[in-house]
């Protein structure tokens, strides 16, 4: 039986992997939660203007978090710029609204969320799945390593977390779509507001991912968990893979893997 009891009692286990996954998923998160701050800025201080926004894109710049948002008529301008420190202290946000044109670094993650989103719009395959209440956010990054972008699903009613229908595209720098990935098989809405009474274990929650996929939780799991659960009525939540289970701490914003045949068995 999955308790948080049990899981305690088991050695933890971080290997490289995990780490990567960690990381991926910390970065998806301050991202987008960037992206969340400037919106609720623009929403309350721009009035009509912002109807001429076409959309933002986040990145990391040095110590600090920057957004821009572009506009819906020429992508090449940029309306408003919001830069905010990685805790997101009050008061730490500079807000510019002098329109002025993009620059290459911005440029180009402006194309690359264009591109995504004519490649989720337009796709004939149904390889997207759709789900009433819904809609996708899109995270694009750029490193040394790749240009990719992150599709998660975000539940306009009801206070969930959303878990799954979420997706990895990976681009060329010409920006041909080289790969897709679908990171869950499912879409898990997890209730925020109320343990399971029903539980053996109340303060804990968990999911599950296909036998067949992917040995790791996924950086969207990572991200989800930092952005919705900070006043959650549970402090725990498990995500079991076909080699793993890995165990969230809200309260210490921790995460420990622990393999799952040791959980399994004890």
């Amino acid at each position: 039986m999955l308790t948080a009891l049990t899981i305690a009692l088991l050695l933890r286990i971080v290997t490289p992997d995990h780490q990567r996954v960690i990381d991926e998923g910390k970065l998806l998160y301050r991202l987008e939660a960037a992206g969340w701050r400037a919106t609720d800025r623009m929403i309350v201080n721009q009035g009509a203007r912002r109807d001429s926004v076409g959309g933002y894109v986040a990145f990391a710049d040095g110590e600090n978090l920057r957004v821009i948002t572009y506009s819906r008529y020429d992508s090449s301008k940029v309306m408003s710029v919001f830069v905010m420190n990685r805790e997101f202290d009050e008061g730490s946000m500079l807000v510019d609204n002098i329109t002025r044109k993009a620059q290459p670094r911005e440029q180009a993650l402006i194309d690359l969320r264009i591109r995504a989103l004519r490649d989720v719009a337009f796709d004939t395959t149904h390889f997207f799945k759709h789900y009433r209440n819904t809609h996708f956010n899109l995270i694009p990054i750029i490193d040394d390593t790749s240009r990719r972008v992150y599709v998660m699903t975000t539940i306009e009613q009801g206070v969930v977390m959303p878990i799954g229908n979420d997706y990895l595209l990976r681009y060329s720098p010409a920006l041909q779509l080289v790969e897709r990935k679908k990171l869950h098989q499912s879409f898990i809405p997890i209730d925020l507001l109320h343990q399971d009474t029903l539980s053996t274990d109340p303060d804990l929650t968990w999911h599950k991912h296909a036998d067949t996929g992917d040995p790791l939780p996924t950086a969207t799991d990572i991200c989800a968990l930092l952005l919705y659960t900070k006043n959650a009525a549970w402090h725990k939540h498990g995500i079991i893979t076909s080699q793993w289970y890995m165990l969230f701490d809200r309260t210490s914003n921790t995460f420990d893997f622990l393999p799952r045949g040791d959980v399994e068995h004890k």
